[in-house]
């Protein structure tokens, strides 16, 4: 395995351990919110038998109120974690393209083809119908069961919302670097994935110096030849490939120009002088 292709390795591993963690905080939310609802469910049967009309009545729909308002918290919160296992995800399918692994692209690919995402949502929609008919079924006055339904309908309409909310990339073309630090003329690797679902244009790569400032010159990258790349266009998955070679020593920052619109990244290579240790330890010819 190359250096580039350890360092990409090391953080894809890192993105499965997120991914991982999310996966056990979602289970830890669903065991907490689960048993907490059960408890309700029963605290509304035995309240509704053994209390009297109105209490019942008034006590049960509260804790009605409460077992839907448990399961659309859960849910959230599931979403939420959701949220941090999609950009993991995202990076760590991004580094699968420069790395011998599949597994998340796997992985993604199946749990979207099998659907998994809407059986969720119905889960949760079959949860809170259970809850509701629970009261429908031991509800006396007919005030209390038109409450019981309405409260379901709105409920249901949340949850329907919720799925409905798509957990959208913050930028389409996602770039990866082989390294941050170099010297003076070694090579450094700048990656674009397309992460959308749609071809998108190619971005334009300019590495500008910000330290020393007295370095003004900017250097832009043209896009490398490729057999059955479509010029200027990036199809969803592609990637494309940059070499630069490190100039004067400094720090560089690295701008992507997509339709006119100018991201600067975060992450700046810093570029250190030559090392000249071993040509200085080197042995001279002569006598």
């Amino acid at each position: 395995m190359s250096a580039d292709e350890s360092l990409w390795s090391t953080e894809w591993a890192r993105a499965r351990d997120v991914i991982e963690k999310c996966d056990e905080r979602v289970q830890d939310i669903r065991k907490v919110g689960f048993a907490f609802l059960s408890t309700l469910m029963t605290a509304e049967t035995l309240v509704w038998h053994k209390a009297s009309e109105p209490l019942g009545g008034a006590a049960g729909f509260a804790l009605l109120l409460i077992a839907l308002a448990t399961l659309f918290a859960v849910r959230i919160f599931e979403k939420h974690t959701q949220l941090l296992q999609s950009a993991a995800s995202s990076r760590a399918r991004a580094l699968e393209l420069f790395v011998p692994v599949e597994l998340t692209e796997i992985i993604s690919d199946r749990h979207a083809k099998d659907g998994w995402p809407l059986y969720t949502t119905l889960l949760y929609l079959l949860f809170g119908a259970v809850a509701v008919v629970t009261s429908l079924v031991i509800a006396q006055p007919t005030a209390w069961l038109w409450r019981s339904i309405l409260a379901g309908l709105f409920y249901g309409a949340c949850l329907v919302r919720l799925a409905l909310l798509e957990i959208k990339l913050p930028h389409k073309i996602d770039v990866s670097l082989d390294r941050v630090t170099c010297r003076t003329g070694e090579t450094v690797a700048i990656a674009a994935v397309n992460l959308h679902d749609a071809a998108q244009p190619t971005p334009a790569i300019t590495i500008r110096s910000v330290q020393p400032l007295r370095v003004a010159a900017a250097t832009s990258l043209t896009v490398p030849k490729i057999d059955g790349f479509e010029e200027g266009r990036l199809r969803p998955r592609q990637s494309i490939v940059w070499q630069w070679v490190a100039g004067e020593p400094g720090v560089y920052a690295i701008e992507l120009e997509t339709d006119g619109e100018v991201r600067t990244l975060r992450r700046m290579i810093r570029v250190a002088a030559p090392d000249t240790s071993a040509a200085d330890d080197a042995p001279t010819s002569g006598g």
